[in-house]
Formats: C-alpha cells, structure tokens, sequence
C-alpha cells in the first residue's frame, strides 16, 4: 500500500510544474543568423550561417498600455512596475553574452491579432527591448519577432501571452531575431545599423523550466524510483 501512495505522489510532483501557472516565464529561442554586419569589435568572427540562442523572460500578465502602434486589433504591453521583459544568455556563433542592457522603460511586448490589408491573418508577437545613451548619441536593441497565420484565440490556456510556446509557432511566416546598434538621429526613436546589426531566423522554440519546477520534477522522479525499489523487493 505504501509503495502505491509513494506512486501517487511522485506522478503529483510530475504533473505539479506542467500545471503550475507562472506569470513570469522564460523561453528559450534558438536558429542560424542570416546577417551580420557593422563596426563593432564584439561581433567580429560572428558570421552568417552561424547559429544563434537566446533566452527571453518576460511576464504573462504584463498591464497592457496604450500608443505603441501596430494596427487595429493590437495589443501592447510594457515592461515597468509590475511587469518584466529580460534577454540573457546570448549566444552568437562563439560568442556569449550573459545579457543585453536594455533601458525597461523601452521594453515592449506587441501581440497583434489582427488581419492586413490584404485579409491575411497577421496575429503573433514581438518582444523588443532598447536602450538609449544621449551622451553618445547611440541606440541599442534587439528584438524577436514571430507573426503567421495563426489564431490568437485559440493558443495555449487561453492567454493572449501565453505561458508556453504555442504549438505550430514555428510554421509562422516571421520568425525573426534581431540586433541593431547605431547612431540616432532622432532622439533614440531610430538608429541606423552601422556599429552592430545581426539577424537570424528562428526555429527552434521551447519553455525553460524554472528552478523550483525542476526541484519537483527531481522529487518526483526520486519518488517514482523509491516506489518501483519497493515493488521489486
């Protein structure tokens, strides 16, 4: 009897981090670049054809906010208080990068879930983040973008930012992963490309467990082994 109640909760541990509704996630985004061009001494010997990852953190219930653009049925949410959009773990061909320094007063995620002019379904997400430096006049940012012709309505549990990647992303039409540093010329609106400018297309996607979900599943797992020992002897 102890044997199957040790089996019962070790397929509750299991379960638990699948089921377990975190606001703040994080993904992991992977693929080969495309471009890589620009002055900077920190992307010599980054070159096409490499492969790229990166891990992006963002919140599921960031507060959505008005006037950043993008066409009727948009849905824009801000970083800030109470919301959190982060880029760690760079990887570009050999080169690492523990983060890319973005001001989180102009991070944004966009959900579109809208059509064209055309009448072509154009829902999906981007996820950008900047920074601006008046002293040098210099805009960083960088940007993953993934749009096709899939119905926001129906993605996974229902949210308008999902808590896992929803499934068919990778059939999308825009799969896109960018970094441009330039000069601005207008305040930090805009930049050109010149010192950095790197692009990739994505295709590989997956949820990157959190440490306490990890902690279970071991639990679980250790348990499932305990119950199995028992049946043996």
């Amino acid at each position: 009897m102890k044997s199957k109640i040790l089996g019962f909760i070790a397929v509750g541990l299991l379960a638990g981090p699948f089921s377990a509704h975190a606001t703040l996630v994080s993904w992991q985004f992977g693929g080969t670049l495309n471009t890589v061009s620009g002055t900077a001494s920190e992307i010599s010997g980054v070159a096409a054809g490499d492969a790229f990852s990166v891990t992006l953190t963002f919140d599921t219930a960031a507060p959505v906010t008005n006037g950043c653009g993008g066409g009727i049925g948009t849905t824009c949410r801000h970083d800030g208080a109470g919301a959190q959009l982060a880029f760690t773990s760079l990887q570009l061909g050999n080169k690492s990068f523990p983060e890319f320094g973005i001001d989180p007063n102009r991070n944004v995620i966009i959900v579109r879930n809208n059509v064209d002019f055309s009448g072509s379904t154009v829902d999906g997400y981007s996820w950008g983040g900047a920074d601006y430096d008046a002293g040098t006049n210099e805009r960083q940012g960088i940007a993953l973008i993934l749009r096709g012709s899939q119905d926001l309505n129906v993605v996974s549990d229902g949210r308008v930012l999902p808590a896992l990647p929803p499934p068919g992303m990778l059939s999308w039409s825009t799969r896109a992963f960018e970094i441009c540093v330039g000069i601005s010329s207008n305040g930090g609106q805009s930049s050109g490309c010149e010192i950095a400018f790197v692009n990739g297309t994505v295709n590989r996607v997956s949820a990157v467990p959190e440490p306490g979900s990890l902690a279970l599943l071991g639990l679980g797992l250790a348990g499932l082994g305990l119950s199995r020992r028992r049946r043996a002897y």
